[in-house]
């Protein structure tokens, strides 16, 4: 097998140029966005705190940037919100209502116009050695997508656009939104009931402990 086909041949790094060249997806402000995330967070004491929608992440999700800066990650729909969110949980036909349970969707209007770097773009590997699919690869960690967003964040692009690693075979787009660290007490919409997006794609919700979970915190 030649080496373009058994290791990762997108770029770590852009420069100011690359990031120039690449096609840039332009969310006006007011543009709905989807995000289903935890309810809760489990501080080390043990105790459940309650988590909003608007949180700018700089842990370890895969376009993550470094404190004092952040990431949201978001979805272009309702779909890809929820199966990113509940990740290698959709390869089974049955979910546990625990899931369901422990999280929370909710639409959200951007307070401002976003313009994103779009990887789902042709255009990303002619001009920037970006393949789309190996934008949403599995990886022991997050390290070479991170330096990514790093360079996008530098040149002063707002986020990248990049296709959802669960949302297959609908393709979902996600958002992923450069801003300063930390949560925003911004408001959101009216939450959405997980369960009818779940049943759309033939999934059934079983109330079993037994059943496999992720590593979200459930409810109090």
């Amino acid at each position: 097998m030649s080496r373009a086909r058994a290791h990762r041949v997108s770029a770590v790094v852009l420069s100011a140029q690359e990031v120039g060249e690449l096609t840039v997806r332009k969310l006006p402000r007011g543009t709905h966005i989807f995000r289903c995330h935890s309810r809760y967070a489990r501080q080390r004491s043990g105790d459940l705190v309650k988590l909003g929608a608007w949180f700018f992440s700089s842990s370890n999700g895969r376009f993550d940037l470094e404190a004092p800066r952040g990431t949201l990650n978001v979805a272009q729909a309702m779909v890809g919100a929820v199966c990113e969110s509940l990740g290698v949980l959709t390869l089974d036909s049955q979910i546990s209502e625990q899931e369901v349970l422990a999280r929370r969707l909710v639409p959200l209007a951007l307070k401002e116009r976003v313009d994103l770097v779009d990887f789902t773009d042709r255009k990303a590997a002619q001009a920037a050695k970006i393949l789309a699919g190996e934008m949403t690869g599995a990886a022991k960690n997050y390290a070479e997508f991170q330096s990514l967003a790093k360079s996008v964040d530098a040149v002063g692009r707002g986020g990248i656009c990049s296709f959802l690693r669960f949302s297959s075979p609908e393709r979902g787009r996600g958002y992923f939104i450069f801003g300063d660290s930390g949560p925003r007490l911004w408001e959101t919409g009216e939450e959405i009931s997980i369960v009818p997006v779940l049943n759309s794609l033939g999934y059934e919700i079983i109330n079993d402990e037994l059943m496999p979970v992720s590593d979200v915190d459930f409810r109090a």
